[in-house]
């Protein structure tokens, strides 16, 4: 098994992207909010986030988002 360190860094981004979870109805906002977060900490390439209906918790969407202005195909062809 595989433990990770949680970091007062982590944590902190956590409880941000959290609260802007809850809040924010932009997923657009959001996920620009969430690739400057985790690169913060985590070097990436791109971010993929899915979506859960909050009442049922059943995915509905998500979407992939490229960092640094790479393009999808680019990302996929590694």
């Amino acid at each position: 098994m595989t433990v990770i360190a949680t970091t007062a860094a982590h944590a902190r981004i956590r409880e941000q992207l959290d609260d802007r979870a809850r809040t924010s109805g932009d997923l657009d906002r959001f996920v620009a909010d969430v690739k400057a977060a985790v690169g913060r900490i985590i070097p990436s390439a791109a971010i993929a986030l899915g979506t859960l209906d909050p009442d049922t918790v059943v995915p509905s969407g998500g979407c992939f988002a490229p960092v640094d202005g790479a393009s999808a195909e680019e990302i996929a062809a590694g």
